[in-house]
C-alpha cells in the first residue's frame, strides 16, 4: 500500500506569493527552523484556521496507528497558503508525538502557473477586467458561448478556445497564453504523482500539501465523480490500487 495523503491548503487570502527558491528542504532536526521560515508566509483566513486544525487533528486521530510506525515526510507547494498549512500540519503531528522526517518545498506542487482569476472570471462572465493597467471589457458570446461557470470554464480550457484574433484585438493574447491550462496542470499533476510513487519507501508516509487544481485532477479520475472541486483543508488518502488506477 502507498502511504500517501493529499492535503489542500486552508481558506486563504491569496496575497502571499511563492517562495523564491526551486526547492528548500528541512530535515528532522530543522523543524523549528521551518516554523521560523514559514512565519512570513501567513496567508490563511484567521477565522477559518480552526477548521483546518480540526480536520488535521481528526485525520491524525483516525490514522494514528499507521502514522506512528512510519517516517513522515511532507512535500509542500511554494506558496504562502500551503506553507502556512504545512506549518499547522507539522504542529499537529508534533502534538501527537509523531516525528516528521523532512519537509520539502517543491515547485511541482504549485497552483496553476500565472493564474489570474480576475481575467478568467471576466472571460467566463463577460465582465470588465484590468490587464497591464488597461481596462478590458469582454464579450461573453465570444469568450464563453456555452455559458460555463468559472470552475468548468477552466476545467474545459475555455480561455484557450477563444479566437486568437479576438484576444489580440483586446491586447490580451500574450497574457492568456501564459496561464497554465487545465490540460497542462493535469500533465504536471500526473508527472508529480509518478515521481512520488517512484521515490516513496514502504517505511514512509508522505503528505502532499497542494492546491485545488492538483487535488481535483485526482478526483476526476474517480469513476462517476462529477464534482470537480474539493473543500479546502480536505485530506485525500489513497490505497495502492486507487493511486495506480488514477495516474
Amino acid at each position: 500500500m502507498y502511504n500517501i495523503a493529499i492535503l489542500r491548503h486552508g481558506d486563504a487570502n491569496y496575497k502571499v506569493q511563492k517562495v523564491e527558491t526551486e526547492k528548500t528542504k528541512f530535515d528532522d532536526h530543522e523543524m523549528e527552523n521551518f516554523k521560523k521560515f514559514s512565519h512570513n508566509f501567513n496567508d490563511l483566513q484567521e477565522e477559518n484556521i480552526h477548521e483546518l486544525v480540526s480536520n488535521i487533528h481528526t485525520y491524525i486521530k483516525e490514522h494514528f496507528e499507521t502514522l506512528k510506525d512510519k517516517e513522515i515526510v511532507i512535500w509542500t507547494s511554494p506558496l504562502g497558503r500551503t506553507i502556512q498549512t504545512t506549518k499547522i500540519l507539522l504542529e499537529e503531528l508534533q502534538k501527537s508525538w509523531l516525528k516528521v522526517k523532512s519537509i520539502s518545498v517543491i515547485d511541482q506542487l504549485e497552483e496553476v502557473k500565472n493564474f489570474q482569476r480576475s481575467i478568467l472570471e471576466a472571460f467566463a462572465n463577460g465582465w470588465t477586467c484590468v490587464v497591464n493597467g488597461k481596462q478590458v471589457t469582454v464579450d461573453k458570446e465570444i469568450t464563453n458561448p456555452q455559458d460555463l461557470d468559472i470552475s468548468h470554464y477552466f476545467l474545459n480550457n475555455g480561455f484557450r478556445k477563444v479566437n486568437p484574433g479576438y484576444l489580440k484585438q483586446l491586447w490580451i493574447y500574450d497574457d492568456m497564453q501564459k496561464i497554465e491550462s487545465y490540460d497542462e496542470i493535469t500533465e504536471r499533476s500526473k508527472n508529480t504523482l509518478y515521481d512520488t510513487l517512484k521515490n516513496i519507501q514502504n517505511h514512509e508516509f508522505i503528505f502532499l500539501v497542494t492546491h485545488q487544481a492538483f487535488s481535483d485532477w485526482i478526483f476526476l479520475k474517480k469513476e462517476n465523480y462529477e464534482k470537480w472541486w474539493q473543500k479546502t483543508w480536505e485530506i485525500i488518502n489513497f490505497s495502492e490500487d486507487e493511486l495506480v488506477s488514477r495516474v
